[in-house]
This record gives C-alpha cells, sequence and structure tokens, in this order.
C-alpha cells in the first residue's frame, strides 16, 4: 500500500523578480520594431568626388523638403570614385527606384544660366528625383549635371530629327515666339538616318500649342542676312545666342484643326526659319536661262522675283561650251504655290503659263539687288521690243533672256564710241582753227588806235543827232499844242472857218443853179436870158 501511494509535489509560483527583466524585454522589442519600423532604407549613391559633401550636415532633398542625410562617405574599390551613403526618412521609402536620380546642388554657372546660389550659405546637398514607379533598389549613379526636366513637372516631350546639333545642348531653351516654354532635355546619333535625335520637353500647358503641323526651326547663334531689303539681324534671345535654343510655331490655317501632338511624336528639325519658310512650299519646277556674258554676284538661293514678289530661287549655276562659245546655265526652282496658293497648278499647266506670258514679252534678266555687295537675282521682266521662245527641253523648260543692265551699258557705250569714230575730228580742227584766227585778227582790229577813234568819232555825231532829235521833237510838240489851242470850239479861227464852209456851201448851190441852166438854154450864156423861157 505504502509501495502505490503517489507522491503528489506542488509547483511553485513565479517569483515577481521575473516580471521586470520580462517587461523590460518586451518594451525594448517594441521599441526595436517600432525604431525599425520608422527608419527608412540606406542607399548607396556613387559620385566621382564627395566636393562639399560632409557626413552629418549634408542633407538629401525632395522638392526642398529634407527627406535624408549623409550618414557615410568611403572610397570605392580601386579608389576611383566615392561611395556616398545616405539614410532616407522611412515615409520616403515608396519614391525610391530604380529609375530614381541623384546629383548634387552646388553653384554652377553655365551657358544657360546660374543656379544653386542658395547653396552659397547652406551648403551643397544632394537631390532626389524620384522618376517613374518602379522596384526598389539602394545602389545609384549620381548625375554630373542636374536634368532638364524633374518627372514631377507637367508636360509632354517630343523628338526632333536634325541633320546637325549645332549649338544645342542638355538644357538649351525651347521658345515659342520668344517665350521660354521647355528645355531641350537630351540628344544621340542615329546612325540608321545619318541623323541627330534631339529629344525636347515642352510644359503644360504650352504643349497644347504642338501640333502634327508644328515646324521646329534651329535658333542658336546670330542669323545676319543681307538682301536688297538691307541688313537683317535675328536673335530669339541672348540665351540662345550663348547655349543655342529651338523655337516652333503653327500655321494659323492649322492650328484650329489638328489635336495637339501626342507624346513621342516626331518632327523635323529645319536650320532656320528661312528653311522653314522655304520648305512650306514642297512643290517646284526646274528651268532654264542661259546667259552670254558674266553672272557674277549671282549665287545658289538667289531670289527669282516677278513684280517684286518671290517666286522661286536659283539652284545651280553651270558653265558650258556652246558652239565655240562659253554660255552660263542658271538653273532656277519655280514654286507655283507662291502664285497659286489656293490651287497648285501641274508642271505642264505652269509651262502653258509661261508661254502665254512669253508671247506678251518676257524674258529673265538679271538685276543688282544691293549695291554693297553687287548681290544679283533674276527678275523677269516684260519687253516687247524682243520676242522670245519658250524652249522645252526633256526635264526642264528655257525661259528667254535679256542682258544685264551693265551689259546693255557697256554695248550703248561701244555703239556710242563707234559713232564718236566716225566723227571728222581732223577738218572740224581744221575749221576751228581757220576760226580762232579770224577772231584774233578781230580782237587785233580792235585794239588799233586809229579804228577806236573813228569808233569814238561816230559815238559823238551819234550824239549830237540824238540831241537835235530832241530839239524837234520838242518844237514839234509846241506846234500841236498851238494847232489844238487853234481850233478849239471858243476860238476866233475855228468861227471864221465856219462862215467860210457856210460861203462855200451857197457859192456850191449857186454853181450848181448855173450849169443847170446852161444845160437847158446852152446859148443863155451869149443871147441872155428869155423871158419866155422863163415861164
Amino acid at each position: 500500500m505504502n509501495d502505490q501511494q503517489v507522491k503528489i509535489v506542488g509547483i511553485r509560483s513565479l517569483s515577481a523578480v521575473w516580471l521586470v527583466p520580462i517587461v523590460a524585454l518586451v518594451i525594448a522589442l517594441w521599441l526595436l520594431f517600432k525604431t525599425w519600423q520608422e527608419t527608412g532604407p540606406t542607399i548607396e549613391i556613387l559620385f566621382d568626388n564627395a566636393a562639399g559633401i560632409a557626413v552629418g550636415k549634408t542633407s538629401v532633398r525632395y522638392r526642398d523638403v529634407v527627406i535624408g542625410e549623409v550618414t557615410d562617405i568611403r572610397l570605392s574599390d580601386g579608389y576611383q570614385r566615392v561611395k556616398v551613403y545616405v539614410q532616407l526618412d522611412a515615409h520616403v521609402r515608396s519614391l525610391v527606384s530604380e529609375n530614381s536620380m541623384f546629383w548634387v546642388v552646388a553653384p554652377r554657372v553655365s551657358l544657360s544660366g546660374v543656379s544653386g546660389l542658395n547653396t552659397l550659405f547652406s551648403g551643397v546637398y544632394i537631390e532626389i528625383d524620384p522618376g517613374k514607379p518602379g522596384p526598389f533598389v539602394d545602389r545609384f549613379t549620381a548625375l554630373e549635371e542636374p536634368p532638364a526636366v524633374r518627372t514631377y513637372e507637367h508636360g509632354t516631350q517630343y523628338l526632333l530629327e536634325a541633320q546637325q546639333l549645332g549649338s544645342l545642348n542638355i538644357g538649351s531653351p525651347v521658345y515659342h515666339r520668344q517665350v521660354r516654354v521647355g528645355e531641350v532635355t537630351g540628344f544621340k546619333l542615329v546612325p540608321d538616318k545619318d541623323a541627330v535625335q534631339v529629344r525636347v520637353f515642352v510644359r503644360a500647358p504650352f504643349d497644347r500649342l504642338v501640333h502634327l503641323s508644328t515646324h521646329f526651326w534651329n535658333v542658336s547663334g546670330f542669323g545676319l542676312q543681307l538682301n536688297s531689303a538691307g541688313i537683317s539681324a535675328e536673335l530669339e534671345s541672348l540665351t540662345s545666342l550663348l547655349s543655342g535654343g529651338v523655337s516652333f510655331s503653327t500655321p494659323s490655317e492649322a492650328s484650329g484643326q489638328d489635336m495637339p501632338a501626342p507624346e513621342g511624336s516626331s518632327f523635323y528639325l529645319f536650320e532656320n526659319y528661312k528653311a522653314v519658310r522655304d520648305g512650306a512650299f514642297a512643290i517646284s519646277y526646274p528651268y532654264l536661262l542661259r546667259f552670254n556674258n558674266s553672272v557674277r554676284g549671282l549665287k545658289v538661293g538667289a531670289l527669282v522675283e516677278l513684280y517684286g514678289i518671290q517666286i522661286g530661287e536659283v539652284t545651280r549655276i553651270q558653265v558650258v561650251d556652246y558652239l565655240g562659245e562659253p554660255q552660263v546655265l542658271v538653273y532656277i526652282a519655280l514654286q507655283p504655290e507662291r502664285l497659286y496658293p489656293d490651287t497648285v497648278p501641274t508642271n505642264e499647266e505652269l509651262d502653258y503659263t509661261l508661254r502665254s506670258l512669253i508671247d506678251k514679252g518676257l524674258h529673265a534678266q538679271l538685276k543688282i539687288s544691293n549695291l554693297l555687295t553687287g548681290s544679283l537675282f533674276v527678275d523677269f521682266v516684260f519687253d516687247d521690243r524682243n520676242k522670245g521662245e519658250f524652249i522645252d527641253h526633256i526635264s526642264h523648260g528655257e525661259i528667254p533672256t535679256l542682258d544685264t543692265d551693265y551689259a546693255l551699258i557697256t554695248r550703248q557705250i561701244s555703239e556710242l564710241m563707234e559713232q564718236v569714230k566716225k566723227i571728222p575730228i581732223k577738218e572740224i580742227g581744221a575749221s576751228l582753227q581757220s576760226s580762232l584766227t579770224g577772231i584774233d585778227r578781230m580782237v587785233n582790229d580792235l585794239n588799233d588806235r586809229e579804228f577806236g577813234n573813228k569808233v569814238g568819232n561816230t559815238l559823238e555825231n551819234l550824239d549830237q543827232a540824238s540831241n537835235n532829235l530832241e530839239r524837234l521833237l520838242a518844237q514839234a510838240d509846241t506846234t500841236l499844242k498851238s494847232i489844238d489851242q487853234s481850233f478849239a470850239p471858243d476860238s476866233e479861227l475855228y468861227h471864221e472857218v465856219l462862215d467860210m464852209a457856210e460861203n462855200i456851201s451857197e457859192a456850191a448851190n449857186a454853181l450848181e443853179r448855173l450849169m443847170n441852166q446852161l444845160d437847158r438854154y446852152p446859148n443863155a450864156l451869149i443871147t441872155g436870158k428869155d423871158k419866155d423861157n422863163e415861164r
């Protein structure tokens, strides 16, 4: 019985002394978890050097908000670069991904401007651009230069294809109507197309101004053009002069019809704005001009004008041997869109129009566009005196030409010299010599004393005759006045003359009666008057 008894042993109670370390352990674990939860990731950034970066002082910022701090700086393997360890805040862990970018913000003076001046007092700092969302990584390579555009900036990127880069660089401005609306964000060579691809960013809301019909052109540097209108200079801004730039515009007739260009749309980058204007006229027809004299001053690209309006340009100049004589062939391209903007004619229709104009006297003539440089341009003029003919070649038509003004003047001078040669200069000289001899004799006679005395006597006689004439005129005047007084109405002579006139009238009447009596009685003068006849 005693062997089968079960021995029961009581369990001792836990001592209160153990409660303290257990609670401390729980609190420690909670603090560790809390610390781990609040502590952000540590990342490694590879720099070329650590200039201005200091442990515990250099901060990491995003939109000027501090989100981390440099905790350690070490040399990389091989001692070629510097590893900078950064402790980030926990709440920004989602910002960091394989697309994130880091760079040092320090005072910078470049062709595109001055930046980072605030770091002169606060010291340099590291800035982050989160980029597009992606998987988390903890190792990065810093950028040598800040990116032109942050990923949080709203806008649209486009691709431009150019023949050459020129002075464009990352950060070069993009202009619209001389207002900066974006930047160049990158460029690369495209071997397949033998061209340069330039990536540009246009900020919102200005990206809505870019349509599929928009034209981009390079505004790098300073444009100077000397033409018939004088000197014209083009400069978008001082920044574009130093660091290059791109400008764009959309035709007004297309801006209201096209939709804004989507992200990544590709455009051609023209060399300058003149190339944009010329490129807008897509159709051009070739023609030939033939000259037999010098065309010095005429260059490829010279204007072809009609009534002062450009209708084309010179494309090629060539010297050929034609029937043993040199001739200059000038090839031009006429752009019918300049003449017919609404309906563009075909090459055959333009040939027909030129034939009708040539029948009316149309010719091509070289004229001086600038007296300072002597540059020439092709001008279409009308001359009814010289009718030309349109010659139709296989690939182009030939338009008749006129000599230049200089050649015409030279020809007129030559003709004038030929006329001068025909003048009998020797005979005219001999006759002139004879005339001069006679004039010389006359002068000598005038200088002779005897001739002078004769002339003096003659002048004295003329003076005396003039005095006598004056006295005669005075006497005639006195006589006329006397006659006038004698025949005045109240003078005695006037009444006597009247009485005498009456007596003469009575005598005439008596004589008339006598003559009538004799006519009736012829013998009355002998026999006397017959009384019977008195009845």
